[in-house]
């Protein structure tokens, strides 16, 4: 199925948020956010997708035909994607693939983001490994899987992604090559370059972390709406 073709298909059962006002992970704020959630409930879609990012990895030259590719996966959805892609990628693709799921650790509050391994950790000594996920936003969870995959003397090489939202560069990410299926220029600013927290623009309790906002900042004078609506 052509990428185009199959992005129409993931677009019916996700959410593209736009000309709205959203706090994300990071803290930063923005007029839009991408939400793919919703395809863990459509796994068959999931694999085509996962696989049409292996496969224009393929033809951006990250990786060749009968290549063997280290992924790892964060939950939910990256988790989801390396372990559907196990089985099925070499027969779709021509590329073997050694997966590992990856579960978040709870941390204290301001503590960075960390990860470890599902099951046994990888038997690879300074590997190159790939990181795949849903979207790529401002790069705190790539550099917590980076941090734990140097545990193991590994380098995540390369950032496989449906989304990129990022607005910024492999280097900077520290990565070589970054392949993804859409790519979203979404303006965003810290709190105090919000030009929509100037105008006293509404803020979405959700998605993002809308809540989270509200409950260190209750007197913001835009207020607040319980959901931004979808494009």
């Amino acid at each position: 199925m052509p990428n185009k073709q199959l992005l129409n298909q993931v677009h019916k059962v996700t959410d593209v948020y736009s000309g709205t006002h959203v706090v994300y992970t990071s803290g930063l704020h923005g007029s839009g956010y991408v939400d793919y959630r919703n395809l863990q409930n459509h796994k068959e879609l999931l694999l085509e997708v996962a696989c049409a990012i292996v496969q224009k990895m393929r033809a951006e030259e990250w990786v060749e035909k009968g290549d063997t590719v280290n992924f790892v996966g964060p939950k939910t959805l990256g988790a989801m994607m390396v372990n559907l892609i196990k089985y099925e990628l070499y027969a779709r693709t021509g590329i073997n693939a050694r997966v590992w799921a990856l579960d978040k650790v709870e941390v204290p509050e301001g503590q960075p983001k960390t990860f470890t391994w599902s099951e046994e950790k990888p038997d690879v000594q300074d590997g190159e490994f790939v990181f795949m996920d849903d979207l790529l936003n401002q790069g705190s969870t790539t550099a917590a899987v980076q941090r734990l995959v140097a545990t193991i003397g590994g380098r995540v090489v390369g950032i496989a992604v449906i989304g990129d939202r990022s607005n910024t560069t492999p280097e900077k990410l520290g990565v070589d090559w970054v392949t993804a299926l859409e790519t979203f220029k979404l303006e965003v600013s810290t709190e105090e370059d919000c030009l929509l927290c100037r105008h006293q623009f509404p803020i979405a309790l959700s998605p993002g972390h809308g809540q989270k906002f509200k409950e260190a900042n209750p007197t913001y004078q835009g207020g607040f709406v319980e959901k931004a609506v979808s494009a």
